[in-house]
């Protein structure tokens, strides 16, 4: 089992190719693709399959040493997921994992609209203005955008479990994890190659 440090290395050095991924889609006329390519990136580095540690996990202490306001509200934010899901369990299971994160914090956007219009309400029911609602319109990014971000992703979590793994019984087991993380690249390549 390898630590936050290990992790938080795999994460930015898997940047780097995903980054450079991201980019060539960007350059080559599919600016959606790259865009989801490095919000996922970005994704895979803030959010682990560690978020389901209901301790405070090696991302949220980055969060506190940027400001502690800052790490108080993703540890808050990622409470529920964590009380939900046991440690090692859905959240460690390749592509499964990545999409109830996904899915949770497409919660937490939704219920941050909701604080948000909410309050704007209570403030022009007081100052007499026009409230006008604020939305999340989640159908208008473009599939491109949604699938580059759910395979950068993918890609940054298959690179944490491959570190987070048992030692034991290692020589017994096939190693899954490699060509997992070659497919998941050489799909992405072939994706990029289609959409040009």
């Amino acid at each position: 089992m390898a630590t936050g440090r290990t992790h938080a290395t795999v994460a930015w050095t898997l940047a780097v190719p995903l980054g450079s991924i991201g980019a060539y889609a960007y350059a080559t006329g599919n600016p959606a693709l790259g865009i989801g390519v490095w919000c996922g990136t970005v994704a895979g580095i803030l959010i682990t399959p560690d978020a389901d540690l209901e301790g405070t996990t090696w991302e949220e202490a980055r969060f506190y040493s940027l400001a502690r306001p800052l790490g108080l509200l993703w540890q808050w934010a990622w409470f529920l997921y964590a009380r939900a899901i046991p440690h090692r369990g859905i959240s460690h299971t390749p592509i499964l994992g990545t999409l109830t994160r996904a899915a949770y914090a497409a919660f937490l956007s939704h219920l941050l609209t909701w604080i948000v219009n909410g309050a704007w309400l209570n403030y022009c029911q007081i100052s007499h203005c026009t409230p006008s609602q604020i939305a999340l319109p989640y159908w208008q990014i473009a599939p491109y955008t949604l699938w580059g971000l759910l395979l950068a992703w993918t890609i940054q979590d298959l690179g944490h479990l491959l570190f987070d793994r048992k030692r034991k019984n290692r020589k017994r087991r096939p190693r899954i994890w490699p060509i997992l993380l070659a497919v998941t690249a050489i799909a992405i390549a072939v994706f990029i190659a289609q959409t040009r």
